[in-house]
């Protein structure tokens, strides 16, 4: 069985995933599960206001959506803000760039709890989150350890860490 040749039906995928897989040596199932994480991010210290936010380190909160703004940049590049409340009412902002799809998945986020992770960023005297993740499964909280796998041949780190669940 771990010497079978990848196929799209063992990783429910497409032919251009495992191609570029095959371009990477990662040939049997036995080569894709040993592809090993680069790093562990822990998300078990949840913490609910902003307070508590080190701008040092990756956070997870858990944080209510309030609102959902698309606006083009000067340099015509697509803007996505979400502005999130803590628990004290205290609003910060999620920027995202060129992300056409995200504006439809958040829209539907809006006056929700979600739980985000990512760096902190402390300019023009607000906080502000580049990037982060979000998750919407509450009962995640607190006691998840997340793998960081590396991109691999022009596979994202995340893709391979939805295969390995």
């Amino acid at each position: 069985m771990l010497e079978t040749q990848l196929t799209k039906q063992i990783l429910r995928t497409t032919d251009t995933y495992i191609k570029s897989l095959n371009k990477a040596w990662i040939l049997t199932v036995w080569d894709f599960l040993n592809i090993l994480p680069r790093d562990f991010e822990d998300r078990t210290n949840v913490i609910d206001t902003f307070s508590f936010v080190n701008i040092k380190e990756t956070n997870t909160l858990l944080v209510e959506v309030v609102s959902l703004d698309n606006q083009k940049t000067w340099n015509w590049k697509l803007l996505t803000k979400l502005i999130i409340k803590d628990k004290n009412g205290f609003m910060s902002e999620c920027v995202w760039f060129n992300r056409n799809y995200l504006a439809t998945k958040l829209n539907v986020l809006i006056w929700k709890k979600v739980i985000i992770s990512g760096k902190a960023k402390y300019d023009f005297w607000k906080l502000s989150f580049l990037s982060p993740e979000i998750e919407t499964d509450l009962s995640k909280v607190g006691w998840e350890i997340v793998p960081i796998y590396s991109d691999t041949n022009y596979i994202p780190g995340t893709w391979i860490a939805s295969k390995m669940d």
